[in-house]
C-alpha cells in the first residue's frame, strides 16, 4: 500500500479470515499493537475451513482509501 502512497490509517475495512479459534487471542494482540482505537478500521474476523494456500493459518482482506494527493501510480516494473 505504501507504493502507492497510503499509510495503515487509509484502511477503512478489514476482513480477516483465521482457521482455528484458538489463534484469536494472537491475532487480536497484533491488530491492537499496528491499529490505535482511533484509528482502527471496522473489522470483521470470519472462521473457514480453509483458506487460499494451504500453508496459511490467517489471511487479511482490506479495503484502503487513499486521498489523491498522496496517491502515486505504482511502479509496474516493466
Amino acid at each position: 500500500m505504501s507504493a502507492v502512497g497510503g499509510r495503515l490509517d487509509d484502511i477503512l475495512s478489514l476482513t480477516i479470515y483465521f482457521l482455528d479459534p484458538a489463534d484469536l487471542p494472537a491475532i487480536q494482540k497484533v491488530r491492537a499493537e499496528i491499529f490505535t482505537p482511533e484509528t482502527a478500521p471496522a473489522s470483521i474476523l470470519i472462521q473457514t475451513p480453509g483458506l487460499v494456500a494451504p500453508d496459511l493459518l490467517v489471511e487479511l482482506a482490506p479495503i484502503a482509501v487513499i486521498p489523491f494527493d498522496r496517491f502515486r501510480e505504482p511502479d509496474v516494473g516493466v
